[in-house]
This record gives C-alpha cells, sequence and structure tokens, in this order.
C-alpha cells in the first residue's frame, strides 16, 4: 500500500532529526566527563 509507504517514509524522516540531536548530546556528555576525568587526575 502506498499510503503506508508513505507514512513509513515521513516517520523515519522525522525520527531521524530526534535521535541525532540526542545521538550529539550523549557524545558531548561523554567527551565533558572524558576531559574531567582526566584533568582532575594531574
Amino acid at each position: 500500500n502506498p499510503a503506508l509507504d508513505g507514512f513509513g517514509l515521513i516517520a523515519f524522516a522525522s525520527l531521524f532529526p530526534i535521535i541525532t540531536v540526542m545521538g550529539y548530546a550523549q557524545l558531548m556528555h561523554w567527551v565533558t566527563q572524558r576531559k574531567t576525568k582526566f584533568n582532575g587526575e594531574k
């Protein structure tokens, strides 16, 4: 059914930016923790 295929594509297209932003936030949190950990040990 083309309507269901279109809806799936729209759902994927709208979820991708959300997942990307959440992944970027997680990466920055991890990098910040590593920096503070290594700076605290010196």
